[in-house]
């Protein structure tokens, strides 16, 4: 298909990764959730009209279909390495009064170049309007948007902070050292993160809801990614053109349901281009398990070695190479200021840890 692949890094309620619609070379910024099943169990019930059902929790689906974009349904053949697709919608899902509702999985529904056009339709034509508390409908993007706006406004904390942050939610890093490569970010704006991620947690009550408070996911996070900064400043060779410390690194962070910090997360993405998510990819990706090959250094870890898990690999590109691009997208990013005219906030007075 051509498109981005962005797995969860952390457990979720169902959503294991994220495709980007990717048109002609540019990243659009429309999005589709999946949820990812695999073996030979979830093609034992064959279904009408050719393809399979999937079954689930009437809440999982609850789940899906409330959720701020749309979400796909892959059932992985491990046989013929296929990978059938189905939308979660009003109209796919078969609803019953009991503890489980199931989907057709179409067997003509390959993800292959074939399904570029209905999953991109789903991603340009999902619906804006959402109900409120009050049950008012309103603009679905006016809600991310203000979650963005919040989390902007919150106070920043320094990343080597111990501070412990309760709830799962949203969250942007910041720098504010004196690597040049870096300076058209390094102005204190909290509307240019170098960084952002989404810290979720399966955990839920009864009733499906999400339990924004009690899981420590955000401060588990926070505190893996100033592990890997603490790593690497420790680490760097001497040579190490472009070195991090991490006293140079504060936080913003934003107590928030999961649907909701997924969403504003890829909103924040497509508005600020964050450089560590957009270009210099591999800052927060775990690292593959004994049953996996090792792949290429990631451009991250080629730009900042000292990670120990990447000690072995091989980068594909050069460091010349990556900083021409680091400085090609600041360009262009910064071309129109305009663009981010939404992001305008107040931020609170920095902390102390």
């Amino acid at each position: 298909m051509g498109w981005l692949f962005r797995e969860q890094p952390l457990e979720d309620y169902g959503i294991d990764a994220h495709i980007e619609v990717v048109d002609d070379d540019t990243v659009r910024g429309k999005l589709v959730a999946l949820q990812i099943k695999a073996g030979r169990s979830y093609f034992s019930t064959p279904a009408d009209k050719g393809g399979w059902w999937f079954r689930a929790k009437a809440d999982h689906f609850e789940y899906w279909l409330d959720f701020a974009i749309p979400v796909a349904i892959a059932l992985v053949d491990l046989d013929s390495r296929l990978c059938h697709w189905q939308l979660v919608t009003e109209s796919t899902v078969e609803k019953s009064d009991g503890t489980y509702w199931k989907l057709r999985v179409p067997k003509v529904h390959v993800l292959d170049s074939s399904a570029v056009q209905p999953l991109t339709d789903a991603a340009d034509n999902a619906s804006r309007r959402t109900r409120g508390p009050l049950g008012a409908l309103v603009d679905k993007r006016d809600l991310i948007e203000s979650v963005a706006r919040e989390l902007f406004a919150a106070p920043e904390i320094p990343l080597g902070s111990r501070k412990l942050v309760n709830g799962t939610g949203l969250y942007c890093l910041y720098y504010s050292g004196a690597d040049e490569l870096y300076c058209p970010i390094a102005n204190g704006d909290p509307a240019l993160p170098l960084y952002v991620g989404a810290a979720a947690s399966n955990r839920r009550f009864g009733d499906g809801q999400v339990s924004p408070t009690s899981p420590s996911a955000l401060s588990r996070r926070l505190q893996l990614l100033a592990d890997i900064i603490r790593e690497v400043e420790h680490r760097a060779p001497s040579e190490c053109e472009h070195r991090l410390f991490l006293h140079d690194f504060t936080w913003r962070r934003l107590v928030v349901d999961d649907i909701w910090a997924n969403a504003a997360e890829q909103f924040i993405v497509q508005q600020s281009s964050p450089i560590w998510n957009r270009v210099v990819r591999g800052f927060g990706s775990h690292s593959p398990g004994s049953h996996r090959k090792a792949g290429r250094k990631s451009r991250w870890d080629t730009l900042h070695p000292g990670r120990e898990r990447a000690d072995s690999l091989e980068s594909a590109e050069t460091v010349s190479e990556l900083e021409s691009l680091v400085q090609a997208h600041f360009k262009n990013m910064l071309k129109a200021p305009e663009s981010r005219s939404w992001s305008s906030v107040s931020p609170a007075e920095p902390s102390n840890p």
